[in-house]
């Protein structure tokens, strides 16, 4: 007779009418399987993280997919970092068992869209990398339970505009929104919010029309005056100043050209 589970196995056998059972245990990494996806199975088995687990990091272990209920046993978990992976999706409730979680790392992945109640039920989070994904929108609802919320970075995605009501639950000592296509003109936009330092500077920048726009010059006319010092502008696109006819003091000063 033989037969097992998961973890053990069992034989038996029959000498003189009576039955002896002998059990025995598999070592865990036998059953384990080595793929892609974050299970609970796999954080046990492969990771050999237990349920009390406070830290768990899997930076850069080429994860592709988090089952959803993939840490639903870790309840006093502080910190947990999956930078550095193939992630391109977050179910809404992958977090949701996680009210002790305070720092989470999900930078370098490929993430282009997060559900608003992602973080819902994290109201202890202070710090939070989405840095180098592919967003190009964040949700106006997604911090709202975050209060604890004081570091968020969101350097290097295709972000282009940003709600500041987004942020009207938290007060952050740090916005970083570096190398993303927004508005070098967007700090203004969070004026007498409750952000200390927001980081906004942009590389390569070209000064186009579009960039003329947002900077408020649009009436050619009457223009006498332009400041576009310290924008990190590296080339000027062909005929950018046609229409400018008046103008009579032009400052393009601390910028990053190497010809004009």
């Amino acid at each position: 007779l033989y037969s097992s589970s998961t973890t053990e196995n069992f034989i038996a056998s029959s000498s003189d009418n009576n039955i002896f059972i002998w059990k025995y245990s598999l070592s865990q990494t036998a059953n384990c399987v080595y793929d892609n996806e974050i299970t609970q199975e796999t954080l046990n088995c492969r990771f050999n993280y237990s349920s009390s687990e406070s830290n768990i990091d899997l930076n850069g272990k080429n994860i592709e997919s988090i089952k959803r209920d993939a840490f639903f046993k870790f309840k006093n978990l502080n910190r947990l970092d999956l930078g550095s992976n193939n992630i391109k999706s977050l179910d809404k409730d992958t977090f949701s068992n996680q009210y002790s979680l305070i720092y989470l790392q999900l930078s370098d992945n490929k993430l282009d869209s997060i559900d608003s109640s992602l973080f819902s039920l994290n109201e202890n989070l202070k710090e939070l990398s989405l840095s180098f994904n592919n967003l190009k929108h964040i949700p106006t609802d997604l911090f709202q339970y975050t209060k604890q919320l004081s570091i968020l970075n969101l350097e290097g995605n295709s972000i282009e505009d940003i709600d500041v009501n987004i942020f009207r639950s938290v007060c952050l000592k740090s916005l970083n929104l570096q190398k993303n296509p927004v508005s070098i003109y967007l700090d203004q936009q969070f004026n007498g919010s409750c952000i200390e330092v927001v980081e906004l500077m942009r590389e390569n920048v070209e000064l186009n029309q579009s960039l003329l726009e947002q900077t408020g010059y649009v009436d050619k006319e009457n223009t006498r005056y332009m400041s576009l010092n310290n924008k990190n502008i590296s080339s000027i696109k062909l005929n950018v100043f046609d229409g400018f006819r008046n103008l009579l003091n032009f400052d393009l000063s601390q910028n990053k050209f190497d010809s004009i």
